[in-house]
């Protein structure tokens, strides 16, 4: 029951943050779903490169291939909604604290 009082305390005091957290783990979800997707068919980027970079690439190599295979084109544009939303939620909610 105290933890729970705890986490409610928390975000009572920076509900801009924790909504910055949700975004940012939903981007992180989208991408995992546009990876798992471009490997059932054997498509994966190759080579190494900064996760900005890498997130580029799988966008972009999904939509490539959603149309062909189907797939809605939502992951690779609410990922790219998503991401920056949550650092500037993170940023209020940190500024506001």
């Amino acid at each position: 029951m105290r933890d729970l009082q705890t986490a409610a305390q928390f975000i009572e005091q920076g509900p801009w943050a924790i909504l910055g957290f949700l975004c940012l783990g939903f981007s992180g979800l989208l991408f995992f779903r546009m990876r798992v997707k471009l490997g059932s068919i054997g498509e994966s980027p190759r080579g190494y490169s900064l996760p900005l970079g890498y997130w580029f690439k799988v966008s972009r190599m999904y939509l490539k291939n959603a149309e062909a295979q189907g797939w809605p084109q939502f992951p690779a544009y609410a990922g790219w909604g998503c991401a920056p939303l949550g650092f500037i939620l993170i940023v209020v909610g940190i500024a506001r604290v």
